[in-house]
């Protein structure tokens, strides 16, 4: 066993989008057996008969299969074995909504189209370039904000601030924590996440959140992209010097 496979079998029972929840929304457990995965995506795809009983949904968790090639192997391993994997696809609203016959037809969607699915494998090739040389051709030309929930697990912040750091930006504005707005009293003072401005890139954390900032942090998320599109500072109770240094 190589040290990708070896890694992959020590996290399969870890939702790396969101390291401290469960696939299920819980903390811990709960997780999808793969035969219970294919059946339900069966099911909401092609109006399969369901064999399990439909697990509930919960507000604000997902299906984790945004990038169908993470963990490949320990999936692979996992359905050969008829053991259980992470990354329950069970009563997932949306798919069923949009592979609805009559929805498919509100929005004129071809009868015979291929069902929707939250994420595909997309034929497209992989050039040696990455993408940083991006950011050099719009700085100046776009206000640009990249945010990072600080408990993904699939692009973690250190990733992204190590790339960020390649791009050897001058400091316009140091690192500040934002609070979370509209509490009062103790709940006033809990961090929200940390904003940092480069010259022509600015970056915001997202406390609490994982590889789907809104969806795990609604609120602060808000807070953090809406404010910074309006040019507002992102905590209303920074200090005035605080303010200042906000461009």
């Amino acid at each position: 066993m190589g040290y990708l496979d070896e890694f992959n079998v020590l996290v399969e029972d870890i939702d790396l989008y969101q390291i401290y929840q469960g696939a299920d929304g819980t903390p811990a457990g709960g997780m999808c057996s793969a035969q219970e995965n294919m059946v339900y995506k069966n099911a909401m795809k092609f109006g399969l008969a369901e064999e399990f009983e439909r697990r509930p949904y919960k507000k604000h968790t997902f299906t984790g299969e945004y990038t169908p090639w993470h963990n490949v192997a320990a999936k692979q391993e996992a359905k050969r074995n008829n053991e259980k994997v992470h990354n329950c696809l069970g009563g997932d609203p949306l798919t069923s909504y949009l592979n609805n016959a009559l929805v498919k037809e509100a929005l004129h969607i071809s009868a015979s189209s291929a069902p929707w699915s939250d994420c595909d494998n997309i034929n497209y090739t992989i050039l040696q370039k990455g993408s940083l040389w991006i950011y050099e051709e719009l700085k100046g030309q776009i206000k640009m904000l990249h945010y990072s929930g600080d408990k993904d697990g699939v692009v973690p912040t250190q990733g992204t601030l190590e790339w960020i750091d390649h791009l050897d930006r001058a400091e316009v504005s140091p690192w500040k924590a934002f609070n979370e707005a509209g509490k009062t009293g103790e709940a006033a003072k809990q961090v929200a996440g940390y904003f940092w401005q480069l010259d022509g890139l600015d970056f915001g954390t997202v406390h609490g959140a994982g590889h789907m900032c809104p969806q795990d942090e609604p609120a602060r998320s808000y807070q953090l992209i809406v404010n910074w599109m309006l040019g507002n500072p992102i905590d209303p109770n920074w200090t005035s010097e605080q303010k200042e240094q906000f461009i």
